[in-house]
């Protein structure tokens, strides 16, 4: 940040320098494998390949309810896809207030987002099996051992 609406960013090319209305600070991620779920398939990605698409799938089912995946939902939930959040613990945004959770969980259905609940991601499977043909799965960091609820 060089001035209060500047930010000049050094690159091989050059200092461009830039005026956003907001900068959003994301240095790092690293992609979490679920071992139950076979992320061979192709239809089953990582937010590497959630964020690398040539194409909006027609539905799309988010595992995992913390910030990563409703940041993946609230996108794909925009850009009209339909959207499913599969999560292990009964709120969406786990570790959060719940003055925090609520509001998250109504803004997702203000969107038409779904979240649902489920003791482990082994049941993703048989929930995205009916409707697999135009499906993609999106596997999150979120996505972590947890309290389980129905």
């Amino acid at each position: 940040m060089t001035c209060p609406k500047t930010v000049t960013v050094t690159t091989a090319e050059g200092e461009p320098v830039h005026e956003p209305d907001a900068v959003i600070l994301a240095t790092w991620s690293v992609v979490l494998k679920l071992p139950s779920i076979d992320h061979s398939l192709g239809r089953v990605w990582t937010s590497d390949e959630a964020v690398s698409l040539v194409g909006l799938p027609d539905r799309v089912l988010v595992v995992g309810g913390g910030v990563i995946g409703l940041e993946f939902a609230c996108a794909y939930a925009a850009f009209g896809s339909e959207v499913h959040v599969v999560e292990l613990t009964p709120p969406v945004l786990p570790g959060n207030d719940k003055r925090v959770q609520q509001p998250a969980q109504a803004a997702l259905a203000a969107r038409g987002a779904r979240c649902c609940h489920c003791t482990n991601p082994r049941t993703v499977a048989t929930y995205a099996a009916p409707r697999a043909p135009t499906l993609a799965a999106v596997a999150t960091a979120d996505t972590a051992p947890a309290r389980t609820a129905r």
